[in-house]
């Protein structure tokens, strides 16, 4: 009787040990995947880069499809508009001035 209770105490024991030792190695796979303030930053960035690009694509293929549905009239005012665009200077300084050499 006294064996069985030791043999019983002995395999809980290790039981709780085994399990103690999966924990923490559970654990230090996940502290490899915890987030730092650098790799959080990183993140942050990639985040807004790619919703950036996302919205800059559907405005672009908006404006794509408006252009479609223009008449010619109004397509060869806004080729003439864009061709004199200014990369460089930014949207709003060369459409403005665009805008002011087509009045």
């Amino acid at each position: 009787m006294k064996e069985n209770i030791i043999v019983a105490l002995i395999f809980l024991l290790t039981i709780v040990y085994v399990s103690g030792r999966i924990r923490t190695e559970k654990d230090e796979k996940f502290d490899k995947l915890r987030m730092t303030t650098s790799t959080f930053d990183k993140m942050k960035n990639l985040h807004k880069n790619t919703y950036y690009t996302a919205v800059k694509a559907i405005i672009g293929k908006m404006g794509s499809i408006l252009y479609k549905e223009l008449p010619k009239t109004e397509k060869r005012n806004d080729t003439k508009l864009f061709k004199t665009y200014n990369f460089k200077a930014g949207f709003k300084e060369s459409w403005m001035e665009g805008i002011s050499s087509t009045i």
